[in-house]
């Protein structure tokens, strides 16, 4: 056996023959090891561990297990609601109030003006029948004040809109919002922007207006607190009220700090003596909050005419924004990533993005950050008669409907845009004399297709549209009459949850952690609360 094979521990020996062990045993002595001082942090450990051990059941007890989300519960359509139309004529102007029912049963409509000494017609009801529209005209005096109408039955949509020389229209609005945001504003080379703010409560509302600008935000102390009693409506000149400072490019954001308000905006384009651009007024739309998508049926960039993308980011961080349109061209470096200010205002000239003089338009906001989008187009005719036309953005959606379109002595054009990336197919009706061919366009990929009206009657003054596709769509209503000055206006249909509400809600649930008390009946004292 070879050293270190078998070694014991004795002594660190190996097994070895020529070793002889002692003939008696020797007593081994184990010293005993010095008493241990104790940690007077001997019981901290245990204790920690028990504490731990304490929360962990607890929170076992108190958090409730993750449950599966509950299905959305069904609504039914709307079976009544007002339309809010916050706009005023100026003084020898007359105004129309364009009505269209848009369900397949008539509807009940009541057109209420708010005057000094109250409301005037809450009375008077008129039926629309369905895929109709009546149009209400306002002689000069009932023209400068402001109407809300009122809908029972089927569902209505109404648009308000100016006759004379200049021409003007909106969609008039679904109700009320705590805040409200305007883009495409001017107040820059003689343009002029006013604020039309309508109270049609029973209660004064007060606001507080901001600005947002290309450089950045704008806050003005004399905008802190702007009073609009009950059932009137204010018509605010931005630059002569409220001193804002001329800007090109700007954005306004209304805040009700009490009572509720309708808001519109109007921007009159009037190039000074020896100056060119713009010439023309339009009407401006608010936002009821930011988005991340916005699209439009129509834009126009030629050899005379011109449109741009005012994009307004109301947000805290810079937002960052693509822009589409329909037939693209591949060389344009317009339609690369752009970044708007936060607070802040950007302009999207549109000349030389597309291949066609006329197209459709899409904006999104790319890095979550909500934005709001208005185009503006400046039109010139050939006799260099000139017009303004603006629209506030809408998300695309399936189901659309547009009120204030008529062929009697004047054009109109149903924009329908593609925005999505499959092709659609698109439905529209327009009541008696519908084109059997309307009820299935086909509309391709980030492709627009544009529908004249004349297609159901060439002297009709008022004509009704619903659009619907089996894809997301936005439809966009033009009109312009060349007679005398060129009074053209656009308007982006209003999709179809703002007259029907949403399809579904969340379900209510009852907190559990809240106490109940039974409901007694009345005079029944040992059951009512302290």
């Amino acid at each position: 056996m070879t050293q270190g094979e078998g070694s014991s521990d004795l002594g660190g020996l190996g097994n070895n023959d020529d070793v002889t062990l002692p003939p008696t045993p020797v007593e081994l002595v184990t010293p005993r090891p010095a008493p241990r001082r104790r940690s007077p942090l001997r019981w901290l450990a245990p204790l920690l561990g028990l504490l731990l051990v304490a929360a962990i059941v607890a929170e076992a007890v108190t958090v409730p297990p993750a449950s599966s989300a509950a299905a959305e519960v069904e609504q039914d359509p709307a079976a009544a609601g007002i339309w809010y139309c916050p706009v005023t004529a100026e003084p020898g102007q007359s105004a129309v109030v364009s009505i269209a029912a848009t369900g397949t049963q008539e509807s009940s409509v009541a057109v209420v003006r708010h005057t000094s000494e109250g409301v005037v017609g809450d009375d008077t009801l008129t039926t629309v029948p369905a895929g109709s529209q009546r149009d209400v005209v306002l002689e000069a005096a009932e023209a400068q004040q402001p109407v809300s109408v009122r809908w029972s039955g089927g569902p209505s949509i109404v648009t308000w809109r100016t006759e004379g020389e200049a021409a003007l229209a909106a969609p008039c609005a679904a109700g009320p919002s705590p805040v409200w945001y305007l883009s495409g504003l001017d107040t820059a080379n003689g343009s002029r922007s006013t604020l039309h703010l309508f109270n049609p409560f029973a209660v004064d509302a007060v606001a507080r207006i901001t600005f947002t600008t290309p450089e950045g935000p704008t806050t003005l102390v004399s905008t802190e607190s702007e009073l609009v009693p009950a059932g009137t409506s204010r018509r605010i000149d931005i630059a002569t009220d409220l001193q804002q400072p001329e800007v090109a490019d700007l954005g306004v954001v209304v805040e009700v700090r009490s009572g509720r308000l309708v808001v519109q905006g109007e921007v009159r384009y009037e190039p000074a003596a020896g100056q060119t651009g713009p010439t023309g007024r339009a009407l401006v739309p608010a936002a009821e909050e930011p988005a991340e998508a916005w699209a439009f049926g129509f834009a126009q960039a030629d050899d005379r005419s011109s449109s741009w993308l005012s994009i307004m980011n109301p947000g805290e961080r810079e937002a960052a924004v693509e822009i589409q349109v329909s037939e693209p061209l591949e060389e344009s470096q317009l339609l690369d990533e752009v970044s708007v200010p936060a607070g802040g205002t950007y302009r999207v000239p549109l000349a030389g993005s597309s291949s066609e003089p006329t197209f459709g338009v899409e904006v999104l906001a790319v890095n979550d950050i909500g934005v709001v989008a208005t185009r503006t187009t400046a039109l010139v005719t050939e006799d260099d008669r000139r017009g303004v036309a603006a629209s506030l953005g809408a998300a695309p959606a399936e189901s659309w409907a547009l009120a204030g379109g008529g062929t009697d002595g004047r054009a109109s054009f149903v924009d329908i845009y593609n925005p999505g990336p499959t092709p659609v197919t698109a439905r529209m009706s327009a009541g008696p004399g519908t084109p059997a061919d309307w009820s299935a366009i086909e509309v391709g990929v980030n492709q627009r297709v544009s529908v004249d009206l004349a297609e159901v009657a060439d002297d009709a003054p008022h004509i009704s549209v619903t659009v619907s596709a089996d894809g997301p769509i936005v439809a966009e209503l033009r009109s312009s009459r060349d007679a005398g000055a060129l009074r053209s206006w656009t308007s982006v249909g209003v999709p179809a949850t703002r007259y029907t509400g949403a399809p579904t809600r969340p379900p209510v649930r009852r907190d559990p952690a809240l106490s109940t008390e039974p409901l007694g009946q009345p005079g029944d004292e040992e059951s009512e609360a302290p």
